[in-house]
């Protein structure tokens, strides 16, 4: 800033001082490190403790809170599938209702049976999801016995096989022809396969089981179920019957839409992988994927260990996470200095001692004040004795050169 008339002297050096300071703190306040308060558990008590601690990030001179899916990461964590599980188990307990006397109401219960396998169809197929297909497609075999349909049941009691292969009926519950129904269905082999083609992107489950990337399988012929999963996408499934002899081109051919997962989805999923994570080497793999997710390369990690909250860092540096710690009375700053320690208070070293050294005796002002008065005071002694006894002539108006006889003594 340039000076001008209308400011003190010094002043434009003072507000550039200013400036740059003001400069310099905006610069490091922008390139603080992003951190990611990751609330495990989802309970209230670590959902309260990570809120503090974000809020305390926003002050913090070194890290910051991260930017993006902040909240996100803290507060309940449901299962994805758990909506179509729920809404599945609704559609069941509608199909036996509609089964059950004295409504016996069977094209109502297959209607349901179908519409709770087509939610299971946006499901991962895990074990709770196969047991509640099967009790799906076994209704639906009830449904269709009822109906008078055995071929329609066979198919869907021999799909209840492929899910569940050690599933029994009890006969204290059944009827004997139903039972007998549902075991022809099992005691069916067949040596004739056919060839069922699966597009679309992910991984191919085909009745449970997982047979690799979409193309080309082979399948025995009969009721088949398939689902597309993978990190990057919705889980979506198909339903169909495999024939020997295709007569139709839509045949044997199980196309399921591709539907990307947002990112949004892939944290939340990154989460739950984290906190579901068996073993150490699963635990940083699944936290790599979640940091590289929310873009940082630093983590508080909050879970619960018999009612008491346990905070871990993280870095992607060596060593990764830090030691388990219970949180007692810490303040939030406090459970941050395993990422950014303290700065080291520097004590300058005190001055030098110096001595103080008594100066020589002649150079002490005293003594020379001494010295030279008693030189003055005998020098003005010696004259005043001359003056006054006549041995010194103070002043002679005759310049001319005396003779011995006018000669004073």
């Amino acid at each position: 800033m340039a000076y001008s008339k209308g400011m003190l002297p010094g002043a434009a050096a003072r507000v550039a001082a200013f400036c740059s300071l003001v400069l310099w703190v905006g610069v490091a306040r922008a390139e603080r490190r992003p951190v990611a308060v990751v609330d495990l558990p989802g309970d209230p008590a670590t959902e309260k403790l990570a809120t503090e601690i974000a809020k305390e990030l926003g002050d913090h001179p070194v890290l910051r809170n991260v930017v993006n899916y902040a909240a996100d990461l803290r507060g309940p964590l449901d299962d994805e599938d758990a909506e179509a599980i729920a809404k599945a188990l609704r559609y069941k307990a509608k199909a036996e209702a509609e089964l059950a006397p004295p409504n016996f109401r069977f094209a109502l219960a297959a209607n349901a049976a179908v519409d709770g396998e087509d939610e299971l169809r946006r499901a991962a197929p895990n074990e709770t999801v196969l047991a509640l297909y099967a009790d799906l497609s076994f209704v639906l075999g009830l449904a269709k016995l009822g109906e008078k349909k055995p071929g329609e049941a066979a198919a869907a009691f021999a799909l209840v096989h492929r899910l569940a292969p050690n599933r029994t009926l009890d006969t204290n519950i059944y009827l004997p022809e139903v039972i007998k129904a549902f075991d022809d269905a099992g005691k069916v082999t067949t040596t004739a396969s056919a060839t069922l083609m699966v597009k679309g992107s992910g991984r191919v489950w085909i009745d449970g089981v997982e047979r690799g990337p979409p193309g080309p399988y082979e399948v025995p012929i009969g009721r088949h179920v398939v689902w597309l999963t993978g990190p990057d996408r919705v889980t979506r499934g198909w339903r169909g019957d495999v024939v020997e002899k295709v007569t139709d081109p839509s045949q044997n051919v199980a196309i399921i839409a591709d539907d990307p997962a947002s990112d949004r989805l892939k944290v939340l999923r990154a989460r739950l992988a984290l906190r579901k994570a068996a073993d150490p080497a699963a635990r940083a793999s699944a936290m790599r994927h979640l940091a590289a997710l929310v873009g940082v390369h630093d983590a508080v990690l909050l879970t619960i260990v018999k009612d008491k909250i346990i905070v871990q860092s993280w870095r992607d540096k060596a060593p990764g996470f830090s030691a388990l710690r219970e949180v007692k009375k810490e303040r939030p700053r406090e459970l941050l200095v395993t990422l950014a320690p303290p700065p080291r208070v520097i004590v300058p070293p005190p001055p030098p001692h110096t001595f103080e050294q008594t100066p020589r005796w002649y150079r002490r002002r005293k003594v020379q004040i001494g010295t030279a008065a008693g030189v003055v005071l005998a020098v003005g002694s010696y004259v005043l004795y001359g003056y006054l006894t006549g041995a010194w002539v103070l002043w002679d108006s005759n310049p001319s050169f005396p003779g011995p006889e006018t000669q004073t003594r």
